[in-house]
C-alpha cells in the first residue's frame, strides 16, 4: 500500500492514523529518541566502520572534550565521527559487531576511571550499540557512605564506652555510699 492509497482510505474512513507505516515509523522514532536523550548512561550507535550512528546526551557530556558545548546543543553533528576519537574500545565493538554476540564489560578502564559496558548487535554486521556506564562515580558514592558508616559506628563505641565509664564510676560511688551507710548503720546498732 503507497502513501496516496492510505491517504484515500483515511478520507473514506477505511483506516486510521496508526495504520500508516510511514507515521508508526516517526512516532516509534520519536519515543526512541525522547528515551535516548533522558538514560542518564552514554548510549551510542555505530556503524560497521565504527562511525556514530546516533548517540545521546550523556555520552556527549561524558566522552567529548573539544567543542563539548557544540555538540551538547545539536548531539546529531557527532553522526559519521569514529567512535575511536572519543572512547577507545575499537576491539569490543569489532568483536560484537563480527559476532553478533553482545558483551557485558564491568571494570572497562579508560582515562582514569571505571566504566560498564554493555555491547550488542543491532543488525549483525551492520551495527551494534552500546550502553556505557560511569561506575567512577558510583564506587566514590559507595566509599563515601562506607566511611560516613564507620564514622557512626566509631561515634557509638565512643559513647558507649564513655556511659560505661560514667555507669562504672556512678556505681563505685553508689557502693561507696551504701557501704558508709550500712557501717554507720551497723555501728549504730552495736
Amino acid at each position: 500500500q503507497t502513501c496516496k492509497d492510505m491517504a484515500k482510505a483515511l478520507l473514506k474512513g477505511n483506516a486510521e492514523p496508526s495504520m500508516c507505516v510511514s507515521y508508526m515509523r516517526k512516532l516509534a522514532t520519536k519515543k526512541a529518541n525522547a528515551m535516548l536523550k533522558s538514560i542518564p548512561s552514554a548510549m551510542v550507535m555505530l556503524d560497521k566502520q565504527l562511525n556514530i550512528l546516533e548517540t545521546n546526551e550523556a555520552f556527549v557530556k561524558m566522552f567529548v572534550d573539544e567543542d563539548k558545548d557544540i555538540y551538547l546543543s545539536n548531539p546529531q553533528k557527532l553522526i559519521g565521527l569514529p567512535i575511536e576519537k572519543f572512547f577507545e574500545a575499537e576491539k569490543l565493538f569489532a568483536s560484537v559487531l563480527n559476532s553478533g554476540q553482545e558483551i557485558q564489560k564491568e571494570n572497562y578502564r579508560f582515562k582514569n576511571k571505571c566504566y560498564e559496558l554493555h555491547v550488542f548487535p543491532i543488525e549483525p554486521t551492520v551495527s551494534i550499540g552500546a550502553v556505557i556506564t560511569d561506575m567512577t562515580t558510583a564506587n566514590h558514592s559507595r566509599e563515601m557512605v562506607a566511611k560516613k558508616a564507620k564514622e557512626v559506628i566509631d561515634k557509638n563505641i565512643s559513647t558507649v564506652q564513655q556511659i560505661a565509664c560514667l555507669l562504672g564510676e556512678h556505681m563505685v560511688e553508689t557502693e561507696t555510699i551504701l557501704n558508709t551507710i550500712a557501717s554507720e548503720y551497723n555501728q549504730g546498732q552495736e
